[in-house]
């Protein structure tokens, strides 16, 4: 039985995780590696094999999706994202509004009012100077928007990913080629 100061620890640790899957993504080389290493030591801390084994091959969206279904902290994980909204890196942006979207799937069919909270957010993101951020954000909502259910599973990167292909297909970006998203379909 783990004590109120290993506890408090434990929360601590955990609350840090997405900050630092985040800057896995930062502009800076050594911020990078040393969000990694953090990241990898937190992993151990937590005894999270799976977390520890996606670090060390750097999947890094599906550390996101293994944040969202093992900490059980979506709308904590929410909050966090949407400070990173607001980044003025642009890579930070693009994985705020990447994982922001796994919350959204995370989140589709339990919380319509969260849902629609988090299409608010990213609607300020449509006019982003960064053409990618732009289009991630346009794509990352009309997704969240999208009715019905679609497959694959909606809590995965594939389903994501397949729901971005279906967002792109019925709308046309004029960056077709030239963003984020459509170079995740390329290489599918």
């Amino acid at each position: 039985m783990l004590g109120t100061k290993d506890q408090q620890l434990q929360k601590q640790v955990r609350s840090s995780l997405l900050p630092l899957l985040f800057h896995m993504q930062d502009e800076s080389c050594s911020v990078r590696q040393a969000s990694r290493e953090a990241l990898l030591r937190a992993a151990n801390f937590l005894k999270w094999k799976q977390l520890r084994q996606l670090v060390e091959t750097a999947q890094t969206w599906r550390i996101g999706e293994c944040l969202l279904v093992r900490a059980r902290r979506a709308e904590e994980y929410l909050h966090q994202s949407l400070t990173y909204l607001e980044s003025p890196q642009e890579s930070l942006r693009e994985a705020a509004v990447r994982f922001t979207g796994l919350v959204g799937q995370h989140l589709r069919g339990r919380s319509k009012e969260k849902l629609e909270d988090i299409c608010t957010a990213l609607q300020g993101l449509q006019e982003d100077s960064s053409p990618s951020v732009c289009c991630l954000a346009t794509q990352t909502i009309l997704l969240l928007r999208a009715p019905g259910k679609m497959t694959p599973s909606p809590g995965t990167l594939q389903g994501l990913c397949y729901r971005l292909r279906r967002a792109w297909e019925r709308w046309h970006c004029p960056l077709r080629g030239d963003c984020v998203c459509c170079w995740s379909s390329a290489a599918s």
